[in-house]
C-alpha cells in the first residue's frame, strides 16, 4: 500500500509540473471573451449608458449587426418623476420605436437610414490606437488582459446639442479599453464645461451572438416625421446632451 500511495504521489507531482510548464493561462489569469482573432464582427451587443451631471440619464442594451446595417434595442428614457422603456429598431431605411412593455400593436416610423457600420467594426476588431493625437496627455492602464488610455483635451467648444445654451470652452475625456487582441471592449466619453457635464459610455457585452433583428409589420407602423419626435423631445425637457460642437473644434484630434 505504500508503495501504491508513492507511486501515486509521484504521479500527480509530475503531472502538475508538466501542467504548469504548459498551461498557456498561468496563475489563472481570466480569458477574454471577446476575442476576435483579426476578424471584423459580424455583430455586437452593447450597453450604452448617457448621463448628464445632474444624474439623469438614457441606457440601452443593443443588439448591432455590422453587416446589414441594422440596430436593435431597448432603450430606457427619463421622465418627470421615473423612467419610459421603449423597443426602438433601425433597419430598411426607418427607424422604428413603440413601448417595451407591448408585443403586439402600432410602432410610429422615422425615415432615417443607418449609416455604414462596416467601418466601425473594423475599428472594434482593433483600432489604431497610436494614431490618435491632439490630446494634451495621455494615461495607460493595464489590468489582467485589459489595456485601458485614457485622453484628454482642454479649451475645446462644446454646447448642449439639444439647443438651450450657447456654445462654451469646456475640456474632453476620452477613454478606450482594448482586450487581449485589441478588441474594443469599453469605451467612454466625457464632455464637461464650468456648469454642466455629460459622460457617454459604451460596453461591448459580447461579439457574434447572433441575435436576428425585424421590421414591423407594414400595417403596424405610423410614419412620424423626425422634427416633430425633436420638438418632443426638447418640449418635455429632455436631458440635457453636452457635446464638442463639431469634430472641427476638437483641432487635429483623429483616428486614422
Amino acid at each position: 500500500m505504500g508503495i501504491v500511495v508513492g507511486a501515486v504521489a509521484l504521479g500527480l507531482t509530475v503531472t502538475g509540473v508538466v501542467i504548469a510548464a504548459t498551461d498557456n493561462n498561468p496563475g489563472q489569469i481570466a480569458r477574454d471573451p471577446l476575442v476576435l482573432n483579426g476578424y471584423p464582427p459580424q455583430s455586437a451587443q452593447l450597453h450604452l449608458t448617457v448621463t448628464s451631471g445632474t444624474g439623469a440619464g438614457v441606457s440601452a442594451n443593443v443588439d448591432v449587426h455590422f453587416d446589414n446595417d441594422e440596430i436593435s434595442g431597448v432603450v430606457q428614457v427619463p421622465l418627470l418623476v421615473s423612467t419610459a422603456a421603449l423597443d426602438v429598431r433601425a433597419l430598411h431605411g426607418h427607424v422604428f420605436v413603440r413601448p417595451a412593455d407591448e408585443s403586439s400593436g402600432s410602432w410610429l416610423s422615422v425615415k432615417e437610414r443607418v449609416p455604414s457600420l462596416f467601418g466601425l467594426a473594423l475599428e472594434m476588431t482593433k483600432p489604431d490606437i497610436d494614431l490618435i493625437s491632439g490630446f494634451s496627455s495621455e494615461t495607460i492602464f493595464t489590468s489582467g488582459y485589459s489595456t485601458t488610455h485614457i485622453f484628454v483635451r482642454h479649451d475645446v467648444a462644446v454646447a448642449n446639442v439639444f439647443g438651450g445654451s450657447a456654445t462654451k470652452v469646456g475640456s474632453l475625456t476620452w477613454s478606450i479599453t482594448t482586450g487581449s487582441q485589441g478588441e474594443v471592449s469599453q469605451s467612454t466619453l466625457v464632455v464637461k464645461d464650468a456648469s454642466a457635464s455629460t459622460t457617454i459610455s459604451l460596453t461591448v457585452l459580447s461579439y457574434n451572438h447572433g441575435a436576428r433583428i425585424v421590421a414591423p409589420a407594414t400595417g403596424d407602423v405610423t410614419p412620424v416625421s423626425i422634427a416633430s419626435v425633436e420638438k418632443e423631445l426638447i418640449g418635455n425637457h429632455f436631458m440635457s446632451i453636452l457635446l464638442p460642437t463639431s469634430l472641427s473644434s476638437l483641432g487635429n484630434v483623429h483616428v486614422s
